[in-house]
């Protein structure tokens, strides 16, 4: 599972982001996919599916896409927003995402951040 959108900068900015213009259900179905990166949770959530043994290990990653456009339309177009803005909204983050989410974005024009990873492993005997 993806680490907590904390340890995520990009996610947390795109958060942000969609949920300055059109408020709090975009920005809240962004942060859904985070919602297992709590380790203790998570933990929680094993032991009580009784994989007591479970190991977990977070792995560093990190987000890359070949552009700022690639990023957005990822995110809007393919993924947990898909079919949820219009058209002109979409075309209204990508203007604004080219301020707020530029720190993202390396000397090449590719845009790399942080994306851990919880992977939990167990052993059925």
């Amino acid at each position: 599972v993806w680490g907590s959108l904390e340890t995520s900068p990009g996610y947390v900015a795109m958060a942000g982001l969609l949920e300055r213009l059109f408020g709090d259900a975009p920005a809240r179905a962004l942060r859904m996919p985070f919602n297992l990166g709590d380790v203790a949770e998570l933990r929680r959530l094993l032991d009580a599916a009784g994989i007591p043994e479970a190991h977990i290990v977070t792995h560093p990653g990190e987000a890359r896409f070949p552009s700022l456009e690639a990023w957005v339309f990822t995110e809007i177009k393919g993924w947990v927003l898909a079919g949820k803005l219009a058209d002109g909204q979409y075309a209204e983050l990508l203007r604004e995402a080219q301020v707020d989410l530029a720190p993202f974005v390396t000397a090449e024009g590719e845009v790399a951040f942080s994306a851990p990873a919880h992977i939990a492993t167990a052993i059925r005997i």
